[in-house]
């Protein structure tokens, strides 16, 4: 992650067209790629976790069971909606890192399939996106005037 922050800030003052940037365009691609996957399987899962859940509350005896059941079921949507904001997150910010490689191209155009999969995913957690960005933003700025005060120094 960090990695991912230094060379966001590193592109954004050199932003240099190299045969270098073309390597690490394609490997933040299979990254975005792998992450829209693991996205996709954790939805899957929490999916059929929840269904579980859901049957396991039918077939609750009574009152006391049923509440322990909702509120472990509750407990566990959050945990897998955490899971799927990280993930949303991270695709997010591989796609500034991308961004700021590419600042004159959409690089997701050339990648249709992948791009309706991305925008689906940020839609989804559009709120918990935007502020971690907000927050990513401030902690790259924080970076920046680091580096430029032991530049003075």
């Amino acid at each position: 992650m960090k990695f991912i922050l230094f060379s966001i800030v590193c592109t954004s003052f050199l932003q240099i067209k190299s045969p270098g940037t073309d390597v690490l365009a394609g490997h933040l691609t299979n990254i975005v790629e792998n992450y829209v996957n693991t996205y996709e399987r954790h939805e899957a899962d929490c999916k059929m976790q929840d269904d579980n859940m859901k049957s396991l509350l039918d077939a609750a005896m009574d009152q006391q069971n049923q509440e322990s059941i909702f509120n472990e079921k509750t407990k566990l949507a959050k945990a897998c909606n955490k899971v799927l904001e990280g993930k949303a997150t991270m695709v997010k910010t591989l796609d500034e890192a991308m961004k700021t490689l590419r600042p004159n191209e959409s690089w997701l155009d050339s990648h249709p399939e992948l791009k309706t999969k991305v925008g689906k995913i940020l839609t989804a957690h559009a709120g918990a996106v935007a502020t971690a960005m907000l927050s990513k933003t401030q902690d790259i700025h924080q970076l920046e005037l680091e580096a430029v005060q032991k530049m003075l120094e």
